[in-house]
Parts: C-alpha cells; sequence; structure tokens
C-alpha cells in the first residue's frame, strides 16, 4: 500500500478546511495557494471528495468547499478509501479467490497486518490533526 500524492494532497486540503469547521467554505485557488497543491489536480481530489459525500460544495461569492462530517468522523481509513479505494497490502487479500496459492503460509499473516493496519486507519481522524 502506497500513499499516493492523491491521498497526501487529499488530507492536506482536508486538514485545511478542517481548521474552518464548521461552516467555513474555502475556495479551492484558497486550498491549492496554501498548501501548495496545483489547483487541476486539487480540483479533481476535491470533486471525488463531494461525491464521497466527505466534502460539500457551494456555487457562489461565498462559495467553495467545506467538510460534511465533523473531523472527528473521517477517519484516515475512510478518507484514504474515499480517494482510492478499498485498500489492500497485497493482490491474495483483495481478490482471495483469484489467488494461485490455495494454501499459503503468508495469507494468515498478511490477514493479520491487514486487521491491523485498517484498525490503525480507524483509530485516528482528521481531528488529531488539528488539535
Amino acid at each position: 500500500m502506497l500513499v499516493t500524492r492523491k491521498i497526501d494532497y487529499g488530507f492536506l486540503a482536508l486538514a485545511h478546511l478542517a481548521r474552518r469547521y464548521p461552516g467555513g467554505y474555502c475556495t479551492i485557488r484558497e486550498i491549492a495557494r496554501a498548501q501548495r497543491i496545483p489547483q487541476k489536480f486539487l480540483s479533481v481530489i476535491l470533486k471525488r471528495l463531494v461525491n464521497q459525500r466527505i466534502l460539500v460544495s457551494r456555487l457562489g461569492p461565498a462559495g467553495g468547499y467545506a467538510l460534511a462530517l465533523a473531523p472527528r468522523r473521517l477517519t484516515f481509513k475512510r478518507i484514504m478509501e474515499a480517494l482510492e479505494g478499498p485498500l489492500y497490502l497485497n493482490n491474495c487479500l483483495a481478490r482471495p479467490r483469484r489467488c494461485a496459492r490455495r494454501k499459503c503460509a503468508f495469507q494468515p499473516i498478511w490477514k493479520s497486518i491487514q486487521r491491523s493496519f485498517e484498525k490503525t486507519l480507524r483509530s485516528h481522524s482528521l481531528a488529531d490533526i488539528i488539535k
């Protein structure tokens, strides 16, 4: 599992918005400048987060983007999956029926690591970042 640039930039943008929660709308331009994120790429990220109901958007002079939920409700797992889809450490966990090795000594270990990874991601939220 690689933390992609999309995830990295997504977290920077969400932390920026979390500092203005509740109700603080920010434009793409403001977030891009403050966080040094390319505006075009940020636009793609923010639209995805709106589609995943993590952000809300509003048009007009007082418009922009804002968090749809309290920072404490936005776990790292939820954010990462919203941006990149399900998180798996390897292909055998993502598609167990397609694994070439039916009885693999590694699978129970990978499953254990996967559970620990997911538990850790669920235990942290945007609220931890803005304390």
